[in-house]
């Protein structure tokens, strides 16, 4: 994982969007999101991030809260603390003791067949 000086992007716990975020590189994501997170690069979102509403990207390590579906093209680490109420798909997917999914897991040919769509609609 990279430092705060390795960041492209950082978006800290005093901000709240509502709407659709997309960012191009690694971005750090502590905020509040009401909408649609896409990255295309790396998103790692810390413990105090929020996002009601999808999370997409290539590669994704998550120790926030989602409410919503989670889609990653390449890896997908929830980490301790992280929680997800909603569907979570990847190639790869890596829970760490302490993170919780409410929902469905899908690797392999399900997350092939359910990333088709995403791949196609986010250009990943």
């Amino acid at each position: 994982m990279k430092n705060k000086s390795e960041l492209d992007g950082y978006l800290g716990p005093n901000v709240h969007i509502r709407g659709d975020l997309l960012s191009e590189n690694t971005l750090r994501f502590d905020g509040f999101l009401e909408g649609t997170l896409v990255a295309k690069d790396e998103l790692i979102m810390g413990a105090e991030g929020k996002v009601h509403g999808q999370v997409v990207g290539r590669k994704l390590s998550l120790a926030g809260h989602v409410e919503g579906d989670v889609y990653a093209a390449g890896s997908l680490e929830l980490l301790t603390g992280a929680s997800v109420i909603g569907q979570v798909c990847g190639p790869a997917v890596h829970v760490r003791e302490g993170a919780v999914v409410d929902g469905r897991c899908l690797m392999g040919k399900c997350a092939e067949a359910a990333m088709g769509p995403v791949r196609q609609k986010f250009n990943l």
